[in-house]
């Protein structure tokens, strides 16, 4: 966490085990709440949902009144925690994802364990603490990894303090360079085909 500026040294560590559980509850309620809100059109035009997505509304629908409300219970908990925690400081600093851009079509990526992890529950592991506990967020590019991609750390603030969230992330940028950075990616260039026309290869 970030204490007084982003430009000084103060931080302080903190742990909130809550956060190790709260993947499951977060999934509880967006699935329920979403089922509900789509639920006549998911009935009347399912063809119009891609299949992923209609299976996860299907699946919400599923869910028991008592999970939606347990869940309900645990997010409030870990957002009391974080509350807990912003009183002391400006704001809490976690990665965006714990691992740089995967793969096009990879559904497993390296994030230090013994096994690889679900890219989906990877993606969602920690921008799942501001969806649920409601607080603002914002997502800055931090440096780059041995192939060059970038790098993104997340700050979550205190409730309606968007705009202290801005000031420092301003404040981050004016002392980095890491946002002025643009990654080399191959670029397609037309080249003549033997009929006349262009093909494009990378």
């Amino acid at each position: 966490m970030l204490n007084e500026s982003a430009r000084s040294d103060a931080s302080v560590e903190v742990e909130l085990p809550e956060l190790a559980d709260l993947r499951s509850p977060w999934l509880t309620v967006m699935m329920t709440e979403a089922s509900a809100y789509h639920e006549g059109w998911l009935r009347e035009r399912p063809d119009d949902y891609g299949r992923d997505v209609r299976a996860l509304l299907e699946l919400g629908s599923t869910l028991r009144a008592v999970d939606y409300v347990q869940a309900q219970r645990f997010r409030a908990l870990v957002r009391e925690r974080a509350l807990e925690a912003l009183a002391a400081v400006d704001v809490l600093l976690l990665p965006t994802v714990p691992f740089t851009a995967a793969a096009v079509g990879a559904r497993t990526v390296d994030v230090g364990a013994a096994q690889p992890g679900d890219l989906l529950t990877e993606l969602t592991r920690f921008a799942t603490v501001a969806s649920a506990t409601g607080l603002p967020a914002l997502s800055l590019p931090c440096g780059r990894d041995d192939a060059g991609l970038p790098i993104g750390i997340q700050l979550i603030g205190r409730p309606f303090a968007e705009a202290r969230l801005c000031q420092l992330g301003h404040a981050y940028e004016q002392a980095t360079t890491w946002h002025d950075r643009v990654a080399s990616l191959p670029v397609a260039v037309p080249t003549p085909s033997p009929s006349g026309s262009e093909s494009t290869d990378a």
